[in-house]
């Protein structure tokens, strides 16, 4: 599939490195301007040397989605900047990988902070102010987490849950605007950073039992998320709306005691 984002601003959470680097990169190379947006200034910065230098149009902006008094301002500004701004990506996530029993307040304030409440501030924002934004696409990145119970924190269970349900509820609003909001359900990925630990002759075991629970044989990657990612927010996607948009290979539509016995049958 080819895709065609020239002329089009992307302003991206949390893309300094990882999953949303990856998918700021796919947008650059499909012709979008990205504006990445990242507490990290370090990273940030690196991100942007890095794409700049294979010729792509982006830029950085310091974001910390703790600081709600600033949110405003930092749409206001964007919008100054720039004629437009098309698409948001929600992607951001902050919290550690707490237990039931470790969680606490700071880190259920902190991940739900970034994950769900800037989320939809954000989004609030551009559409408040859409006659300078021209805002018509926005894609909250989820989880399977937000379905299912997986070894991630309390927290992080809750806001990806919730940011399924507030992608509904903002289709249906914001549809009036003529902006289209869908959520990106991203399952077990091997980002390329943990690549090399992941197919390290130690993991063995893991990597069995991983690729046997996968129905395609083996774990999604940054670029199958980057893909979906464009495709969401593609003109070919035009009238998708409000959906729960599962990338997992078909993982989560296992029946469970089946998948007990394949993996069970590993030598």
């Amino acid at each position: 599939m080819i895709f065609d984002f020239s002329n089009k601003t992307v302003l991206i959470t949390g893309a300094a490195r990882g999953i949303g680097y990856t998918i700021a990169e796919n947008f650059c190379k499909f012709g979008a301007y990205v504006v990445i947006a990242d507490i990290n200034e370090q990273k940030g910065n690196e991100a942007v040397k890095k794409l700049v230098a294979q010729g792509y149009k982006c830029s950085y902006k310091l974001l910390d989605l703790n600081e709600f008094d600033k949110l405003e301002k930092f749409i206001n500004e964007l919008s100054d900047e720039f004629t437009q701004i098309d698409i948001l990506i929600n992607n951001a996530r902050a919290g550690g990988k707490n237990s039931l029993l470790d969680e606490d307040f700071k880190n259920w304030d902190q991940t739900s902070n970034v994950i769900l409440k800037s989320s939809f501030f954000l989004s609030q924002l551009l559409i408040k102010n859409i006659e300078k934004s021209k805002i018509n696409t926005i894609l909250n990145i989820s989880s399977v987490a937000g379905i299912l119970a997986t070894p991630e924190s309390p927290s992080y269970h809750a806001s990806k849950g919730a940011l399924i349900s507030l992608t509904k509820y903002l289709a249906i609003e914001a549809g009036k605007y003529g902006v289209r909001v869908n959520c990106l359900l991203p399952g077990f990925i091997v980002q390329d950073e943990h690549l090399n630990r992941y197919n390290d002759d130690n993991n063995s075991n893991f990597r069995k039992i991983s690729e046997t629970y996968q129905p395609l044989g083996k774990p999604g990657n940054e670029i199958d998320v980057a893909e979906s990612a464009m495709f969401l927010c593609s003109s070919t996607s035009k009238y998708i709306n409000g959906v729960t948009f599962i990338l997992d290979g078909g993982a989560t539509s296992q029946e469970q005691f089946g998948l007990s016995h394949k993996i069970s049958k590993i030598e």
